[in-house]
């Protein structure tokens, strides 16, 4: 549907992007031509994300970072821009959830929930 160089030139961030929905956003960037910019907390995930990428040689580096600590993803952002020389695209994908009944929730899946909402109602300040 889109010209495979849609995003040539492009530089994409891509919050949560190691696995899931922000895996498959990364993978259709790249493949219409963007360098991306993968940010997650799981290394292992991190590492595989990269491979997948760096097979279908794609540009792409992989970043280790929690977008709830505003000095990773600082250094991240600024990881991106060495890396590439600039950002142009920003996805944010990260989020924190998990699937249990209400019914069923313990005090401690409240907080967890909490804890979710705080990383999906979290702003990217680039200022």
């Amino acid at each position: 549907m889109f010209a495979p160089d849609l995003l040539s030139g492009r530089v994409a961030l891509i919050t949560g992007g190691a696995s899931g929905i922000g895996l498959e956003i990364a993978c259709a960037y790249a493949a219409l031509g963007a360098a991306v910019a993968v940010i997650g907390r799981n290394v292992e995930r991190l590492h595989a994300a990269e491979a997948l990428l760096k097979g279908k040689n794609r540009k792409v580096i992989c970043l280790q970072a929690d977008v709830r600590n505003y000095e990773q993803l600082d250094s991240a952002i600024k990881s991106t821009v060495e890396h590439f020389g600039s950002l142009d695209i920003l996805v944010n994908n990260a989020a924190g959830n998990f699937f249990c009944p209400t019914a069923e929730m313990s005090p401690n899946a409240w907080k967890a929930v909490a804890l979710c909402v705080n990383i999906n109602l979290s702003q990217l300040n680039l200022s």
